[in-house]
C-alpha cells in the first residue's frame, strides 16, 4: 500500500471523545513535543492505526499499537486497547502538547521507551541471528544480500561508500506491502552498524535519495529512523541479549515473528550489519 502523499484529511465523529493513556517511543518526541500538528490516517490494520504528520521533517508517520501489535520505532502502544476497530484511512488527527487526538480517543502520553540502539559488547551472536533468518521465509534473494555484504566489507572511503549506496538503493522498495522487505534489510543493517559502533557509517548511507518517492511513507521513516539509531521493541530485546550473552533462541524467535517477512528480512540485514560493523574501523 504505497503511499507517497498524505491523503486530504476527513473529520468523522468527535476527535478525543475518549480519554486514553500511551507509552510513546524516544525517536517520535520532536512530534510529541512540539506544537499542534494536522496529520491524517493513511493505513489502519487489525493491530495499528498508521498516522502521517504534514508539514514536518523526521519522523514523519506514527503508529497507534494495540498491546498485541510489534513494537516499531515510531509506534505509540495505548493502554488496554486490543484491536483498531472503528478507525478508517482519511481520518483527521491533531498531534502535540505530549497528546494526540483521533476521532473517538484523546491519547495522554504518560510514558515514553527509549528506541535508541546501544553498542554491544561483545558484538556475537551473528552466526546463529543469519543461520536462523536464512532458515526462515525472506523477501529478498541471496544474490542481493551477497552484493550488500559484499559493498559493506570494502565500504572505507567515500569511493566505496557510493558502491555501498547503490546496493542500498537496489533494495529500497524491493517487494509489496507497507514494509518492503528490502527495507527492511536495509533497516536492520543500519540498525546492525549503529549496535557494532558506527553510526557515523549508518548516517551517511541512510541518507537515500528520493527516498519518499520509492517506498511507503511508513518505510521511509523506519528507514529513516534506523539511520538515526532507533529500532522496534524486537531488535532491542536481541540486541540487550546479546550484550549481556544471554540465550538468543527466544529474542531471534520473537524478531522472526514480525509480519509475514517483516522480521526475517530486518533479522537477515541486522546479522550482515553486526558481522561487517564487528570487523572494522569507523569511517570517518
Amino acid at each position: 500500500m504505497p503511499v507517497t502523499a498524505p491523503l486530504r484529511a476527513r473529520p468523522a465523529g468527535r476527535l478525543g471523545s475518549t480519554r486514553l493513556v500511551a507509552a510513546a517511543a524516544t525517536g517520535l518526541a520532536p512530534l510529541l513535543d512540539g506544537a499542534d500538528r494536522s496529520g491524517v490516517v493513511i493505513g489502519v490494520l487489525s493491530q495499528a492505526v498508521i498516522i502521517q504528520i504534514s508539514g514536518v521533517r523526521d519522523p514523519r508517520v506514527i503508529c497507534l499499537l494495540s498491546a498485541a501489535a510489534s513494537g516499531v520505532p515510531n509506534g505509540v502502544r495505548l493502554g488496554g486497547i486490543r484491536s483498531m476497530d472503528g478507525h478508517r484511512p482519511g481520518d483527521e488527527v491533531v498531534v502535540g502538547g505530549g497528546r494526540i487526538r483521533i476521532v473517538g480517543w484523546e491519547l495522554a502520553i504518560v510514558r515514553r521507551w527509549s528506541s535508541a540502539v546501544r553498542p554491544i559488547d561483545p558484538p556475537t551472536g551473528t552466526t546463529e541471528l543469519a543461520d536462523a533468518a536464512a532458515a526462515a521465509r525472506r523477501g529478498v534473494t541471496a544474490s542481493q544480500l551477497a552484493a550488500l555484504t559484499e559493498a559493506l566489507e570494502h565500504c572505507v572511503d567515500s569511493t566505496t561508500e557510493d558502491v555501498a549506496r547503490s546496493a542500498i538503493d537496489a533494495l529500497v522498495g524491493l517487494g509489496p506491502g507497507l514494509t518492503p522487505a528490502g527495507d527492511d534489510v536495509v533497516a536492520g543493517m543500519l540498525t546492525g552498524l549503529h549496535a557494532t559502533g558506527h553510526a557515523g557509517l549508518a548516517g551517511r548511507l541512510g541518507r537515500v535519495e528520493r527516498l519518499d518517492e520509492r517506498t511507503t511513507a511508513l518505510s521511509a521513516d523506519l528507514i529513516r529512523l534506523a539511520a538515526a539509531g532507533h529500532a522496534g521493541v524486537e531488535v532491542l530485546h536481541l540486541l540487550a541479549a546479546v550484550h549481556t550473552r544471554a540465550p538468543l533462541r527466544r529474542p531471534i524467535e520473537r524478531l522472526l515473528s514480525v509480519g509475514h517477512t517483516s522480521g526475517a528480512d530486518l533479522a537477515t540485514g541486522l546479522a550482515i550489519g553486526m558481522r561487517v560493523g564487528a570487523t572494522r574501523r569507523e569511517v570517518r
